[in-house]
């Protein structure tokens, strides 16, 4: 049974605190670090001059473009630039937390910021606006529980409601509050938790630091799995962001983290210490682990870049089928360096070396033969390969056609004969004739005007039975063709004539007539052969 709150929404409100004084400049430093403002004014040909979210006037610019990224001269930072006949309000969004420490336990407030930045008078202002969206606490008995703001039904005055934020319906994301990776703020995390026995080494305050998390799920993410702390202490970052996604049930790292591991050892793979300090020398994710091990075992002179291709091809070959089995990744990426003028990225060309092996197998190349596995010019290979191979396809897809026609063309050939001792018939100045070959089925379609030419399929897989019925004075003239099911009983199920018109009473009172006879025939077919078996 659920514990029963020992607090009102009116009192959990009343505890909120102030924002810190330096909370809106970390938002700047922090939050929207890489996504500030220089806007640029032409003053002449291919000539321009910038204005700095720092304050700076009047930079000077050659050969830009809206939306390229900068340095600016002044304050040193990366800003991205914007024309001002088109962009002179910009606004950036993402979601930030504050925890606070109240009587009832530990409180976050997940608020959704928006900086603002402003083109007017030649100077770049930015202002920051917050907005309340989900309070979790977690109380003292380590229960969660979560409040959202909503309006009321009749007013545009926001209240507090118990329970988890609807889904943020954006056009980029549809994920609910607590799936997301959330900025929280850092300064005051050591001395809230401080004295509590439980999270005290969570090292929440150092990964707040460094990644995205969400307060209140990083700590229960440490309630159960406590090797969080052993990850950051060791300065492995990003593998323990990877490690508490995983323990949150994030799908997209449950299944590449081992949860339960007891030690480094066992959740890395790792053989050596050595093999532990250059991994932490360089913050290695999950996959970049993997790289490193991978190149291990193929006694590969290890370096950064090399790992940075290993991951590379690994993402590569998961999405689209690349598998390298020809050449070591040292030796792969030493020759991608030999081509890396035709690719602005690694993945391109990874993607264009794994298709082009692919093709080279198809066409039956020797592929340890350094003039295929390693081109000197390989753009080129590549590209007079794809075409080779596109015919080869066209001429396989051609004897594949040959040679189904040549098995339809056998299968109904033996299959006539028996079909036409059960259903050839003539009465009433009408005669049934069934036919010997596909031909004569695609020729009575073209005749007739109809589709049943693209049932020679169907017939040779005996799913059904297309026979002719003509005027018996004359017999090759297409008069009606006729569909049987041989799966249930050769039951009628079509019978069209000249643009799939349909019949009357005369051929309606023939096939009635014919039905009687080959039924009769069918049940003494299966009488001699239950008598022969």
């Amino acid at each position: 049974m659920r514990k029963r709150a020992k607090y009102s929404v009116q009192e959990l409100q009343a505890a909120a605190l102030p924002l810190p004084n330096d909370f809106y400049s970390w938002l700047g430093k922090e939050v929207f670090k890489s996504r500030h403002f220089m806007f640029y004014t032409k003053i002449g040909r291919g000539k321009y001059n910038g204005y700095c979210y720092c304050g700076a006037t009047e930079v000077p610019l050659t050969k830009i473009r809206s939306g390229q990224l900068v340095r600016c001269p002044v304050c040193g930072n990366t800003v991205r630039l914007r024309s001002d006949r088109y962009d002179r309000r910009l606004t950036q969004t993402d979601y930030v937390a504050f925890v606070q420490r109240t009587q009832w336990g530990y409180l976050s407030r997940i608020m959704y910021a928006d900086m603002v930045s402003t083109f007017k008078d030649e100077q770049v202002t930015e202002k920051y606006y917050l907005h309340e969206k989900q309070w979790d606490v977690l109380d003292w008995e380590n229960e969660e529980r979560q409040y959202h703001f909503a309006c009321g039904s009749n007013s545009c005055v926001e209240h507090l409601i118990r329970g988890a934020a609807p889904k943020a319906y954006g056009f980029y994301n549809v994920v609910s509050l607590e799936e997301r990776t959330i900025k929280t703020y850092p300064n005051n995390l050591r001395n809230i938790f401080a004295d509590n026995e439980q999270y005290k080494y969570s090292q929440i305050e150092i990964a707040a630091r460094y990644y995205w998390l969400n307060p209140i799920e990083y700590l229960l993410a440490y309630r159960e799995k406590p090797q969080l702390e052993m990850l950051i202490k060791m300065g492995l970052y990003r593998l323990s962001q990877e490690f508490y996604l995983a323990v949150r049930g994030w799908t997209m790292y449950e299944d590449k983290i081992k949860k339960n591991a007891k030690n480094l050892f066992e959740l890395t793979g790792l053989k050596s210490k050595k093999d532990i300090d250059y991994c932490v020398n360089h913050d290695y994710n999950i996959a970049e682990i993997g790289a490193y091990l991978k190149l291990k075992g193929e006694n590969a002179k290890i370096t950064p870049p090399l790992v940075q291709f290993a991951v590379a091809a690994e993402n590569v070959r998961s999405r689209h089928g690349f598998a390298n089995n020809v050449l070591p990744l040292q030796t792969l990426y030493g020759y991608y360096l030999t081509q890396k003028e035709n690719y602005s990225e690694v993945s391109d060309f990874l993607g264009d070396y794994g298709d082009y092996l692919r093709w080279c197998v198809d066409l039956q190349r020797n592929l340890h033969d350094t003039k295929f596995n390693k081109p000197k010019d390989f753009k080129y290979a590549h590209d007079i390969t794809m075409n080779e191979h596109a015919e080869w396809e066209q001429n396989c897809k051609k004897e594949a056609a040959m040679r189904a026609e040549q098995k339809r063309i056998k299968v109904i050939s033996e299959l006539a004969p028996h079909y036409k001792a059960l259903l050839e018939y003539k009465a009433k100045g009408l005669c049934v004739v069934v036919p010997m070959s596909p031909n004569e089925i695609i020729a009575e379609g073209k005749a007739q005007g109809h589709c049943v030419g693209s049932y020679v399929n169907r017939v040779a897989e005996g799913n059904s039975v297309i026979v002719f019925l003509r005027d018996a004075a004359e017999p090759d003239k297409p008069y009606y063709t006729v569909e049987l099911n041989p799966l249930d009983n050769f039951k009628l199920v079509q019978c069209r004539g000249k643009s799939n018109c349909g019949y009357g009473a005369e051929i309606s009172a023939f096939l009635n007539l014919w039905k009687k006879v080959y039924l009769t025939r069918l049940a003494k077919f299966d009488a001699e052969f239950k008598t022969a078996v």
